[in-house]
């Protein structure tokens, strides 16, 4: 059970923290959080999302800066009758996200640079711990019951688990303009990834009769009865009366009736008759079910024992990205980027291990899946515009050590309009539906993609002729989705919500 426990534990791996693919995060910029539509975008988060069309911006060196907080509630509902809790709830907050971006545009060329939290970019804490964690030891009760242990009314444990993880992306390239309907670019992305497990399961109990012990504790204390009702005989056998049955001993007057029901009933309770046996084997039986009971219970230790797990993993890879970007008339842009997979190998760095699943220095595979993003900026009038998005990832195509077998790819489509108030203020609403790659077969209660539907709104100020300022909020509302971890046995429902505020400056020099 024990392993079992275990690798529920530590089997778990980093997801997007909000939308993307299984593990892309695609809020990067404040102006994304106000809009969610930004592949086509010809400001200075282009950088990210559309590097070709940084050559709409002027001559000049550009900075870009942007936070968001980020609070997510993750949730687990289970029908398994066995455990102590049916509601399970881990809770993400992200106070620090931020998104750096440098350009420098020069007539024809353009070099951009950035720092971005391209996945992962919280923890979550479980104080509850989780299903997976409880189910072996909750399945003690109906075992030791049908086993014949008497009187179980229940369990209880300590339980936790917090995982963090970071992957943070370098990326740089060059833009070129070819004319004034085409631009291209070609970069690239360093990422590095570390992700922290802390955990443990410690101080499992039973309510045996009103009294909570550990599991051990109650075969242990059948196997000291048993013991001493064997050590009760010895006395008969020095005697010389070994070899007599207990009928034969209260016959002879050696052993009253009491005393012989009382050895009788003795060995029954650990399932052996007496009926027929010398008391010689009757002892035989009595140490025999002892050492019974002290094995069971040295499983049950075992299998019980305090576990705790803290390791970490590091990792880095590299991808590729090419773009496109396409302006037929000054009021339509197109945006077109594609990136290449990141191959990703983690590599164990472990404290404590007390699953022996955890090897110190031992590689896993986990990739960044390759992605196709488009956008599309249309000037509708003098004051709106409405922006447009597609991302395709896919997620089916990396290596994760054989869980991508359980993947699909999976997409992105929004649409956002944008009012300008005046020359210096402008409002947004955005839309984004998102799938996920995660399968019915993939999801667990330590790793649930489900789909989404997210809002978007804000506003963009232009401080003055070098800062603009953005600010956005976002809602992300989650599709709720199931599974069944033993098939036929019980379902498990999984949730989420997901809210997050943004600001960003962006600064010509």
């Amino acid at each position: 059970m024990k392993k079992l426990v275990a690798i529920m534990v530590i089997m778990t791996i980093v997801t997007s923290l909000f939308a993307g693919g299984i593990v892309t995060n695609t809020n990067q910029s404040a102006m994304y959080v106000r809009t969610l539509n930004r592949n086509a975008s010809t400001e200075l988060d282009a950088v990210y999302f559309n590097p070709a069309g940084l050559m709409s911006l002027n001559n000049g060196f550009y900075a870009h800066l942007s936070n968001q907080s980020i609070f997510q509630l993750k949730g687990i509902e289970s029908s398994n009758p066995l455990l102590n809790n049916d509601t399970y709830e881990g809770n993400v907050k992200v106070m620090f996200f931020p998104d750096v971006y440098l350009a420098y545009k020069q007539d024809k060329f353009a070099v951009s640079a950035a720092v971005m939290p391209i996945g992962g970019g919280g923890s979550a804490e479980y104080e509850d711990g989780l299903p997976s964690f409880e189910a072996p030891v909750a399945g003690l009760v109906p075992m030791l019951t049908a086993q014949g242990v008497p009187g179980i009314q229940g369990y209880r444990n300590a339980v936790s688990f917090e995982g963090s993880s970071v992957y943070l992306g370098f990326q740089a390239g060059a833009s070129y303009k070819v004319n004034d309907m085409l631009s291209v670019y070609l970069g690239g992305r360093y990422v590095t990834a570390d992700n922290s497990y802390k955990g443990y399961l410690k101080d499992v109990q039973l309510n045996i009769g009103g009294t909570w012990m550990a599991p051990g504790t109650y075969f242990y204390g059948a196997s000291q009865m048993l013991s001493a009702g064997g050590s009760q005989l010895q006395g008969v056998i020095d005697a010389g009366a070994g070899g007599y049955t207990l009928d034969q001993l209260v016959s002879g007057g050696q052993m009253t009736s009491a005393e012989a029901a009382a050895v009788a009933a003795g060995l029954a309770q650990a399932g052996v008759s007496a009926d027929g046996l010398t008391v010689s084997q009757i002892q035989g039986a009595f140490n025999g079910a002892a050492a019974q009971m002290t094995a069971v219970g040295d499983g049950l230790t075992a299998a019980t024992a305090d576990m705790e797990v803290d390791a970490t993993r590091h990792g880095y890879g590299f991808c590729g990205i090419i773009g496109l970007n396409i302006t037929p008339n000054e009021n339509l842009n197109i945006g077109l980027r594609y990136e290449t997979q990141t191959g990703l190998e983690m590599k164990n760095d472990t404290k404590v291990d007390g699953s022996g699943l955890f090897l110190d220095g031992a590689k896993i595979q986990s990739d960044i899946p390759a992605s196709f993003n488009a956008g599309v900026s249309y000037k509708a009038t003098s004051k709106i515009r409405l922006e447009s998005s597609f991302n395709y990832y896919f997620d089916e195509n990396v290596d994760w050590d054989g869980r991508e077998d359980l993947l699909e790819n999976c997409m992105e489509a929004g649409i956002a309009c944008e009012y300008s108030i005046n020359d210096a203020f402008r409002a947004s609403l955005g839309y984004l539906y998102a799938t996920s790659a995660a399968t019915d077969e993939y999801r667990s209660d330590m790793d649930f993609g489900l789909n989404s539907n997210s809002i978007a709104l804000g506003v963009g100020v232009d401080v003055n002729e070098s800062l603009i300022v953005d600010l956005g909020f976002l809602n992300t509302f989650y599709e709720d989705a199931g599974n069944k971890p033993l098939e036929g046995a019980y379902e498990e429902n999984y949730y989420k919500s997901n809210y997050l505020f943004a600001v960003g400056f962006s600064y010509k020099f």
